[in-house]
């Protein structure tokens, strides 16, 4: 998340966190599983964003496949946001954002195997015996949209600067199945944390706190980045 912050808060659009910069590029690959199956969950995105006058202008691009039904989702959203205070005037950044867009999601159904497949003559699934599964479509296309708020505070002559984040994804709670039968995306709540610490003129550490929550499932995720300015470039990731 800290890689692509569109997805994290619609609110990051355009925001720059009291930093000066005339546009922003992330791009992101994450692999997972791959020591456990043949074909691993892969994501990939791409996303950019930049500020116009008090606004916040962007989009992204995530996509997302696991298995071998290849099942895939595609996430486009068109991103803005709206800056109530003016980081320039004053040391509250606060800021409004929303997202609007499609997410399409498929699969290989002929690659898909069902316990009703089962064979008992050779304790395995058996790829010529009827499923017994009927789905209505492999493919689909929904409307998705995503708020958020996100405040900071930021000082030059302090050394710190704490900031805090909230955002909703997957408002309109979009069907997802294949099927008839219903079975919404449920709404992920998330909220972000942390305070930047700058040690001296190059150095500066930033503690965070990242709560996910979606249906039963939630994630806490506690961490620290850490920056250093190299003379004449902009700041890098440690």
């Amino acid at each position: 998340y800290d890689a692509f912050p569109l997805y994290l808060n619609p609110a990051l659009t355009g925001n720059y966190l009291g930093e000066d910069a005339d546009y922003k590029i992330n791009a992101v690959y994450r692999s997972q599983w791959r020591s456990m199956v043949k074909y691993p969950f892969t994501t990939y995105g791409i996303s950019y964003d930049q500020r116009y006058k008090k606004f916040g202008v962007g989009a992204y691009i995530i996509n997302s496949r696991a298995g071998v039904a290849k099942y895939n989702t595609l996430n486009f959203q068109l991103s803005g946001s709206y800056f109530i205070t003016d980081p320039k005037k004053s040391p509250h950044l606060l800021n409004v954002g929303l997202q609007m867009g499609l997410f399409y999601k498929s699969f290989n159904q002929n690659n898909v195997l069902f316990e009703s497949q089962y064979d008992n003559s050779t304790g395995s699934l058996n790829p010529n015996i009827a499923s017994g599964e009927n789905f209505d479509r492999t493919s689909l296309v929904k409307f998705d949209a995503n708020i958020g708020v996100f405040y900071k505070y930021k000082e030059d002559n302090k050394k710190f600067a704490p900031f805090l984040g909230f955002s909703v994804f997957h408002l309109s709670k979009p069907s997802e199945s294949f099927s008839a039968e219903k079975n919404k995306v449920p709404m992920r709540f998330i909220v972000d944390a942390g305070c930047d610490f700058k040690i001296n003129d190059k150095l500066k550490v930033t503690p965070t706190i990242l709560y996910i929550n979606q249906a039963k499932a939630s994630d806490l995720t506690i961490g620290v980045i850490g920056y250093y300015r190299i003379k004449g470039t902009k700041s890098d990731v440690l």
